[in-house]
């Protein structure tokens, strides 16, 4: 037993030994990159690297002479990446990162096994649509929320046709991907993965993956871990003075009243002199120490008078500056208000679920902040809070301006929890008639909470997006159709709506959710509209035969006379364009009333001018707000 131990520990010692120390090197750049799409001259002492994994998605019939390399390299300023490919033309997709032509990049913590629920996930994909372009570049996950978020004007992409094929570059500025930075550690975790597409041996577009670290959750979006390779940065004595005199927060978010601490990097051996300036959003100077602090470890300045807002803080060594953003909050008791919410007896019940539902989102928003997060994001919470408070302790307002989104909330049923749901009221809305609702069903990997900042209807209807408490799984189980009909309960409760006049309609994941949501509940329902949906989306991804599936003709009689909207591009790589066109037809044959909008080559995103015309006219044609509609209530 004793022998089988020690074998035991000793090939734990062994594999633990070969995670420390089999880190690869990254090189440190002394010149800028050129972000042109092609491999600068000085580049060319940086040997290409191979892809550890190569995905085929099981295309069998995937072409095997697509070559692709890669090289990533540090600059004081950010992160390098180049990309190089023997294919002959750039592939332009909306998703290129999933169906190509484009890539992923992930920087996030170092863990002892290399897998991490703490990074930033940064998408490409080149386009050349005008309209695309907010797209081509952007943060599509933050330590695992899947909520996207734009980079600065120092981050750069480009992709371009070169003599030997296409090239891809990419460069980040250091300041978009705080906390990773060289100041931070001695090391850097990562992962590449860059999508090809590509022409089969049948003359079809096939996708094509190529991994720096395997990792299924590249695109997977329900898996909230990432896997990551741990670099170590190669020595160049001119450059660390840059990176390692440089220093971090040891809180980038703060209360009021309270001090901000610098921590300086433990590879210092001498003691650096600096001098800080710390400015506010417009860039004015609030607080400045004109003489050089000595500083060790750590340096606690006093935020003495420095009142809640945005700030930075930039300290000088030298002729070198660095500069880190904080945020200081309000030093609010969040349970003494919430005590004073539910003590209030004035608010009607809508209101009161919207207020304490904001409260709890709040303090567990605080409370899930890391060190390194300036949470700027927070103060207009905060200032939107003191805003619903003071409403809510005087009136019983409703919490929705006419022309845009607002966030409500109602008590769940199913286990007296708050859920939320976002509402949009048209621009002209009277509260002493009842309008037409349209409910609107997110897609996958999303909640309900910027579905409505662009308006679903033509103006004319109230829009409701529910969350259903759903992100991957098609709105199939039984607590999102609840939810779903208690987001419709509560509004209809608080707002004037035609009970008459309720139409059900979604996006992709939400296609499909409309078209069961409308079959589980007919008699709620006037109408269905369906932009890039599917007809069997649950079976397939929760890999069963128990939900509707459209496909079949016994899960359309449901459908008779109904009117039915249909949007799909031709060319959408993720859910298939035949299956909507064929429901269309089978739809047609049962008795629905189906207008359609198939759009030659467009993907898989929301709708082009000539849909969202024939949508608004399709939405006119069936909304009937009669004499009895539009008299008070």
């Amino acid at each position: 037993m004793c022998n089988k131990i020690s074998s035991l520990l000793l090939s734990m010692l062994i594999i633990f030994s070969n995670m420390s120390f089999a880190f690869n090197s990254l090189p440190i750049l002394e010149q800028k990159p050129k972000i042109d799409g092609a491999r600068d001259d000085f580049l060319n002492e940086l040997s290409p690297l191979s892809f550890a994994q190569i995905y085929t998605f099981d295309n069998i019939y995937a072409t095997d002479d697509i070559r692709v390399t890669y090289n990533i390299a540090l600059h004081q300023d950010g992160l390098y990446v180049l990309i190089e490919t023997n294919a002959a033309a750039v592939s332009y997709h909306k998703r290129g990162f999933v169906y190509g032509d484009g890539f992923k990049l992930i920087i996030g913590q170092n863990t002892p096994f290399g897998r991490s629920d703490e990074y930033t996930e940064l998408s490409y994909s080149p386009t050349n649509l005008e309209e695309d372009r907010p797209l081509a570049q952007y943060i599509s996950s933050y330590n695992s929320n899947n909520v996207g978020r734009r980079l600065s004007n120092l981050s750069s992409h480009s992709a371009s046709e070169t003599e030997s094929g296409t090239a891809f570059e990419a460069f980040v500025s250091w300041t978009d991907i705080l906390p990773y930075h060289p100041v931070s550690s001695d090391t850097i975790s990562l992962n590449l993965y860059f999508a090809k597409g590509v022409l089969d041996t049948e003359g079809r577009y096939v996708t094509k993956g190529f991994a720096m670290v395997p990792d299924n959750g590249i695109w997977e979006e329900s898996q909230e871990y990432r896997k990551l390779k741990q670099f170590t940065f190669t020595e160049n004595e001119s450059l660390d003075i840059h990176f390692f005199n440089a220093f971090d927060l040891a809180h980038s978010t703060l209360l009021e009243g309270q001090d901000l601490t610098l921590m300086f990097p433990r590879s210092l051996s001498e003691s650096p002199s600096f001098e800080f300036d710390i400015l506010n959003a417009s860039d004015q100077s609030v607080l400045k120490k004109l003489g050089p602090l000595e500083a060790r470890s750590s340096l606690t300045i006093p935020m003495d008078g420095i009142g809640i807002g945005e700030y930075k803080i930039n300290a000088m060594h030298g002729n070198t500056q660095f500069s880190r953003p904080f945020t200081v909050l309000p030093n609010i008791n969040l349970a003494k208000l919430y005590n004073q919410v539910v003590d209030a007896g004035n608010q009607n019940q809508g209101a009161l679920n919207t207020l304490l539902f904001n409260l709890q989102n709040l303090q567990s928003e605080l409370l899930s902040l890391k060190h390194y997060e300036s949470a700027d994001h927070l103060l207009s919470n905060f200032a939107q809070l003191t805003s619903d408070l003071h409403q809510g302790m005087s009136i019983a307002p409703l919490f929705a301006e006419p022309n845009g989104s607002y966030r409500r909330a109602f008590r769940s049923s199913l286990d007296g929890s708050l859920q939320p749901y976002s509402i949009r009221l048209p621009k002209k809305y009277d509260p002493s008639k009842n309008y037409p609702l349209l409910v609107f069903l997110h897609g996958s990997g999303q909640d309900e909470q910027r579905l409505l900042r662009q308006p679903r209807a033509n103006g004319e209807y109230i829009e409701l997006a529910p969350l259903g408490r759903d992100l991957f799984n098609a709105y199939a189980y039984k607590h999102s159709s609840i939810d779903i009909n208690e987001a419709i309960d509560d509004v209809i409760k608080n707002y004037g709506i035609d009970t008459s006049n309720i139409i059900i309609g979604g996006f992709s994941m939400g296609g499909y959710g409309a078209l069961k949501t409308f079959a589980d509940s007919p008699e709620r329902y006037k109408a269905v509209a369906i932009f890039a949906g599917h007809p069997n989306l649950a079976n397939q991804w929760l890999s069963t035969n128990v939900f509707p599936d459209f496909t079949k003709s016994e899960s359309l009689d449901v459908f008779n006379n109904v009117p039915v909207f249909v949007y799909h591009g031709t060319k959408d790589p993720a859910l298939d364009f035949t299956l909507m066109k064929q429901l269309s037809n089978d739809l047609t044959q049962i008795g629905a009333l189906v207008t359609s909008s198939f759009i030659d080559g467009r993907g898989h995103v929301y709708q082009d001018d000539l849909t969202q015309s024939r949508y608004f006219q399709w939405l006119d044609s069936i909304q009937t707000i009669d004499s009895n509609s539009e008299t008070q209530k």
